[in-house]
């Protein structure tokens, strides 16, 4: 049911030509995209989004944006095409190193160059290590790399709050440093957490001090 005033984020981990645990198809996708714009959804931008939320922009009443996760190449060879005939847009989340990689799963930058010029696409960034695991005590606990404090076998010691929003700051920075090296005008405009993690809370309220945070915010 529609809920006024909501706005419908998409997020996409991969698309198959099959059936899969993991991915929707093709076929699916084009259903559901047409879906979409039979009901009257307006596609947005990363920034649409954040002019909504920073700068009072006014967004269609049905409005929805739609994500893709870790370059894979068949978001883009079996999306674009179906973006490209409702007049939709969307957004892909880069990973640099395995884009670099040359590892033909993934997108290249060529795609990327291409894709920028489509005009149907803007990227954000992620990281590959996001996605991983530290050690956050004596004991050996494990936790997520971007919303853990790490703990410093080496100087018996935990990560101080300064370290961590340095660390965090610059694996994101880092990583739009240099995606945007890579490609003429490419912008990336957001980071993407792994996890389904976004800010720190305390108290409900968003820890305004949060690097990941603050790095969406720009």
């Amino acid at each position: 049911a529609e809920e006024p005033g909501k706005i419908l984020i998409l997020m996409y981990g991969g698309i198959d030509k099959r059936p899969s645990n993991r991915n929707v198809t093709v076929g699916s996708l084009k259903k559901q995209i047409s879906l979409l714009k039979e009901n009257g959804y307006k596609s947005i931008s990363l920034q649409d989004l954040f002019d909504f939320y920073y700068g009072n922009k006014t967004l269609p009443e049905k409005s929805v944006l739609i994500t893709f996760d870790t370059s894979k190449k068949d978001s883009y060879r079996y999306v674009d095409p179906i973006i490209k005939e409702v007049g939709y847009n969307a957004v892909m989340f880069l990973m640099p190193e395995k884009i670099d990689s040359g590892d033909h799963f993934f997108i290249c930058w060529r795609d990327v160059e291409n894709m920028l010029k489509s005009k149907r696409w803007e990227f954000g960034a992620t990281s590959t290590n996001g996605y991983k695991y530290i050690t956050i005590d004596l004991k050996g606990k494990k936790g997520p790399y971007l919303f853990s404090r790490q703990w410093l076998g080496f100087k018996n010691r935990l990560e101080t709050e300064e370290e961590f929003t340095e660390r965090v700051t610059k694996e994101y920075t880092g990583l739009k440093e240099r995606a945007e090296k890579k490609v003429k005008n490419l912008k990336i405009a957001s980071v993407n957490i792994p996890y389904g993690n976004y800010f720190y809370w305390t108290n409900d309220a968003i820890n305004e001090n949060d690097p990941c945070f603050l790095l969406n915010k720009r």
